[in-house]
């Protein structure tokens, strides 16, 4: 039975869900038992889930606690079970929040609930992405829950009054007054002031650009400071785009506030974002903890990766060819900077392409209409319109271009590595192969000391790796990882590689195949190929499983290919 199980990914993803949603929607105590007996698995299956659940947890800052005679318990503060319960959807597949609001919650609940946030939306003369929109319903749903079961957020007094102060929280309050009759419970000021955070912090349709002298004095400083470290970084000169600047003003209007008060906002792409754009994810972690104390906060990786998406957009545009004919719109619904990027990378990969407009779903009657476009490029399915259409995925990797080139003429050519960079810096004796591992810290450990050995890094580096792991794991998917420390702590650049005799779950994805990275930062073409190609191996599955059959350190160089 247990085989069986742990065979089927539906029932594993389902049983997971419903035993967090135990622990953190409903507050039980549970026990090993109790919970075997109720999805008819073994309490070693058991055990696996909630090792997996709690690196989960983890990145709310919750734990789960276990006492003998008493059980299983989650700890941690209510603001950051609320947060892990509004991503409890992203732990399968069908990562569907409506779906789940309306398995959680009555009809009645959300039809009040819905009709409220529609009229706070119109009020504040606001119109929320569809995915903002429905994290609103969800947070209020679950505020009333949790309200009524007397777990209620904590504030200091100095920032309640600083929200109060705010001409939205009067709009809020009237608003949710209004709901106390239907749920015949009252919010408290710190519930009204947190759910004002979650409005301030939602993604908008069509965000005003607000102009430079408009801008708050530390985003203003913060923005500069980080084109322009971006452009000496990356060697592309993003402070000649003022669309950039543009762009992420817009962004970090709504970004500043979800960041600075700890509210989690989820980046759907930022799997697919960290193995597209290795390099350009991991040197804006580095540009922005070296400036974040000019905000007084750091950046999570969900908006690391939008920012990933600005600085691309920018270098697309800077590079973008001319020689347009044929017109388009573009269907996105992810908000600006996966709108622009998708926008610019069409625009250069095929040179007779015209995008007129870039819109959400909902909007694409309005615009056919006004525009009268050749054909729709969409990131969803689309059906109901007399228009050619062809479906991509926001990223648009390599593999989806044959999609639109029989729409549009002018593909650009591009050439698929050879991993002359990796092969550069990795050598025999920097690899170990058919290792067996139970947790992470093995591996790096084992990486970390033949580095030292060979004289690429001195002994402090593993602590900067551990400290690196500890913020964000360095996973990119397609079962890779690439741990790095800090520069300052490199004597000489190499790359130390393994390849597992078992995949290792490494926080929340399996890891096969680790790259330690010992280089330093500069402006070395070398250093970007290397994240590319890593990249490039990322996104296909037959190389990374010719290296996890290699029997030899030859036999890696020469499936690496």
């Amino acid at each position: 039975m247990e085989d069986g199980q742990r065979n089927n990914h539906g029932s594993d993803i389902n049983r997971k869900t419903e035993i967090l949603s135990l622990l953190i929607k409903d507050d039980k105590t549970l026990s090993l038992l109790e919970l075997s007996e109720r999805f008819f698995v073994s309490k070693h299956v058991i055990k696996q889930d909630l090792k997996e659940l709690e690196s989960w947890l983890e990145l709310f800052g919750l734990s789960i606690e276990s006492r003998k005679k008493v059980g299983l318990r989650l700890i941690g503060d209510e603001k950051h079970k609320r947060a892990a319960l509004s991503r409890i959807h992203h732990l399968g597949k069908d990562e569907n929040l409506r779906d789940l609001y309306e398995t959680w919650f009555a009809d009645y609940e959300l039809a009040q609930v819905t009709e409220r946030i529609k009229k706070i939306e119109k009020e504040l003369n606001k119109e929320f992405t569809k995915e903002s929109f429905h994290n609103l319903i969800f947070h209020l749903l679950i505020t009333v829950k949790r309200i009524k079961e007397k777990q209620i957020i904590s504030m200091t007094k100095q920032d309640l009054e600083n929200l109060k102060s705010k001409k939205e929280y009067h709009v809020v309050e009237k608003h949710l007054n209004e709901l106390e009759r239907t749920f015949v419970m009252r919010f408290p000021e710190e519930e009204i002031g947190y759910f004002l955070l979650h409005i301030l912090g939602s993604k908008e349709k069509n965000t005003s650009i607000p102009k430079h002298g408009d801008l708050p004095p530390k985003m203003f400083s913060f923005l500069t400071a980080l084109i322009k470290k971006m452009s000496y970084h990356t060697n592309v000169e993003h402070e000649k785009d003022e669309q950039l600047f543009q762009n992420l003003a817009v962004h970090m209007q709504s970004a500043f506030e979800r960041i600075e008060h700890g509210l989690y906002y989820r980046n759907p792409l930022l799997n697919d974002i960290k193995k597209t754009y290795p390099y350009l994810f991991d040197t804006l972690f580095h540009v922005t903890k070296e400036i974040e104390e000019m905000v007084g906060f750091g950046f999570p990786e969900d908006e690391i990766g939008y920012l990933v998406l600005h600085f691309e957009a920018s270098k697309e545009r800077l590079n973008k060819i001319d020689g347009k004919n044929r017109r388009a719109i573009v269907v996105c619904s992810l908000g600006i900077g996966m709108s622009q990027l998708l926008t610019t990378k069409m625009e250069r990969k095929f040179h007779s392409l015209d995008i007129i407009n870039c819109v959400a779903a909902e909007d694409l009657d309005d615009a056919i209409t006004e525009t009268r476009p050749d054909f729709i490029i969409s990131t969803i399915p689309i059906s109901g319109i007399d228009l050619p259409v062809v479906t991509v995925s926001p990223l648009l990797p390599k593999e989806e271009e044959e999609k639109i080139k029989t729409f549009i003429s002018g593909l650009e050519a591009k050439q698929v590595s050879k991993f002359a960079a990796l092969k550069k810096y990795v050598d025999e004796d920097l690899i170990l192969l058919k290792n067996k591992v139970e947790e992470p810290g093995e591996i790096l450990e084992s990486l970390c000391k033949l580095l030292e050995d060979k004289g690429h890094v001195n002994k402090e580096y593993i602590n900067d790796v551990n400290e690196r792991e500890k913020i964000a794991p360095t996973t990119i998917g397609g079962e890779i990882a690439i741990p790095h420390g800090h520069p300052k702590n490199v004597l000489k650049k190499g790359i130390a590689m393994a390849v597992l005799k078992e995949p290792v779950l490494w926080k929340r994805e399996y890891v096969s195949v680790v790259f330690m990275l010992a280089l330093k930062k500069t402006k070395d073409e070398d250093i970007k190929h290397v994240f590319e190609e890593i990249g490039y191996l990322g996104e296909n599955k037959e190389i990374v499983e010719r290296l996890k059959a290699s029997e030899s350190k030859d036999g890696i160089f020469r499936n690496m290919r």
